[in-house]
């Protein structure tokens, strides 16, 4: 799996966040096909108030 490096700010500091993309692992897979799903399904989530 590719290491994204991803340079930001964190209180006046500068770091390095080192992530990946679950993503890219879909070409281990044979056969394997990708989905766009739109972000409007999720919205559901940034307007719900959970009570955790």
């Amino acid at each position: 799996m590719e290491i994204i490096p991803n340079p930001k700010e964190v209180n006046g500091i500068k770091v390095l966040q080192l992530e990946i993309a679950a993503g890219a692992l879909i070409r281990f897979f044979y056969h394997a096909i990708g989905i766009n799903v739109p972000r409007s399904r999720f919205f559901i989530h940034l307007v719900h108030e959970f009570p955790f």
